[in-house]
C-alpha cells in the first residue's frame, strides 16, 4: 500500500515541477515579448529621428548653414533611443539564456528557477550561481557598461579610447 503512495506522491511531485516549469516558460515568454515589443516601438521612433536628422543635415548642407540645434536635439534623441532598444535586447537575451540554460537542483535534479535558494520538491538548498569576472567600464558616448576590451561600445558603436 505504502509503495502505491510512493508512487502517487512521486507522480504529484512531477506534475507539480511540470507545472510549475510551464509556468516558469510562460512567464519568460511573456517578459521576451514586452521586451521585443519595447524593441520594435523605440526602432520605429528611431527611425522617425533619423528621418528628421536627414531633413536636418540635408536643408543645412543645401544652404551651407552652420550648426543646427535641431540636429543636436535629434541626435540626442536617437542616442536615448539606442541605450533603450540595447537595454531591452539585453533583457530578451538573459531570458532567452534562462531558458536554455535552466537550473537544476542538484539533488533531485527539478527544475529551480533563478530566485530559488531551496529546491521546491526535496529541500536541498541550490547554490548561487557564480558571478562573471569579467572586467567592464563604461562607454564616454552611452555611459553603458562594456567590456574592459572592448574597442567599441556594444551599445552605441563608438570606438572607444
Amino acid at each position: 500500500m505504502s509503495d502505491i503512495q510512493s508512487k502517487i506522491g512521486g507522480g504529484v511531485n512531477k506534475l507539480q515541477d511540470s507545472i510549475k516549469s510551464g509556468k516558469q516558460k510562460l512567464q519568460n515568454a511573456q517578459e521576451v515579448s514586452q521586451h521585443q515589443r519595447i524593441v520594435q516601438e523605440a526602432s520605429e521612433k528611431r527611425s522617425m529621428e533619423i528621418h528628421k536628422i536627414g531633413e536636418i543635415v540635408y536643408k543645412r548642407n543645401r544652404l551651407e548653414e552652420g550648426t543646427d540645434p535641431e540636429l543636436n536635439n535629434s541626435t540626442a534623441k536617437i542616442k536615448e533611443l539606442d541605450v533603450i532598444m540595447y537595454q531591452a535586447q539585453q533583457k530578451i537575451e538573459e531570458f532567452q539564456q534562462q531558458e536554455v540554460e535552466g537550473r537544476l537542483c542538484p539533488e533531485c535534479h527539478a527544475s529551480v528557477s533563478e530566485a530559488d535558494k531551496f529546491c521546491g520538491s526535496c529541500g536541498t538548498e541550490i547554490p548561487l550561481p557564480a558571478p562573471a569576472d569579467e572586467q567592464t567600464k563604461e562607454c564616454h558616448s552611452c555611459e553603458q557598461d562594456i567590456a574592459a576590451t572592448a574597442a567599441f561600445c556594444t551599445c552605441c558603436g563608438t570606438k572607444q579610447l
